[in-house]
C-alpha cells in the first residue's frame, strides 16, 4: 500500500494538467507523476511539452451536450443501433442478466424504471427487457452505464462526436470514453 494525499486543484489547472496524460492510461496521479518527473529532469514517464496538437483527455464524463454517438462496446458486445439509447438499453440488457432480479437493477443503475408497459412522461417499454425505463440525456445515460458497469465490473468504451452546433464543448471533434480501473478516462482523437 502507497501513502496517498488528498489534494484539491482548479478546473484550469486540472485542465493544464490534462494535457500531459495518455488517454485511457493515466489517472490524475500518473499525469502529476509526468509533471513532476518532467520538471525534476527525470525520463521516466517523460512526454514533450504540452501544444494544442496533443490530444484533451478526459478523466471525468465531458459536457455531452450536441453529441453522436459512433460506437461503443460493453463487456465485448455492441449495441444494436449507434445511439445512446440502445447503448443505455444495452446496459440494462447486460445487468439484467448480471443482477439478482428488476429491483437489484433498478436500485444499482438509479434509473427511473417500472415493471410494466408504459408510454407517459418520457417512459420507453423494451419487450426484451420486460420493463419500462425513462428516456434521459446524455450524461444521465452514462451516469447509468457507469454505475451499472462499475457494480458488475463490466469494462466499456464509446466513441463520440460532437455535433458543430452552439453549446457543443469541442464542436465537431471526435472522442472517446471509457472504463479504466474504476476511473472514466478519455480523450479527444
Amino acid at each position: 500500500m502507497t501513502d496517498s494525499v488528498s489534494i484539491e486543484i482548479t478546473k484550469a489547472d486540472f485542465t493544464r494538467l490534462q494535457r500531459y496524460a495518455e488517454p485511457l492510461v493515466d489517472t490524475p496521479a500518473t499525469a502529476l507523476k509526468r509533471v513532476l518527473d518532467r520538471v525534476e529532469g527525470s525520463s521516466e514517464l517523460e512526454t514533450p511539452p504540452p501544444s494544442e496538437d496533443l490530444p484533451t483527455v478526459f478523466f471525468e464524463v465531458p459536457p455531452m451536450t450536441h453529441t453522436k454517438f459512433l460506437g461503443g462496446v460493453i463487456d465485448g458486445h455492441a449495441p444494436d443501433k449507434n445511439t445512446w439509447d440502445a447503448f443505455l438499453r444495452l446496459a440494462f440488457k447486460i445487468g439484467k442478466e448480471k443482477s439478482g432480479g428488476f429491483g437489484e437493477l433498478k436500485r444499482t443503475s438509479g434509473a427511473n424504471m417500472v415493471l410494466e408497459k408504459k408510454d407517459v412522461e418520457g417512459y420507453k417499454y423494451d419487450e426484451y427487457l420486460g420493463f419500462s425505463y425513462q428516456g434521459v440525456s446524455t450524461e444521465d445515460a452514462l451516469s447509468i452505464v457507469i454505475r451499472l458497469t462499475k457494480s458488475y465490473q463490466l469494462m466499456w468504451r464509446v466513441e463520440f462526436e460532437w455535433r458543430d452546433k452552439v453549446g457543443a464543448a469541442f464542436p465537431g471533434r471526435r472522442a472517446t470514453l471509457g472504463m479504466a480501473h474504476d476511473l472514466v478516462t478519455g480523450g479527444i482523437l
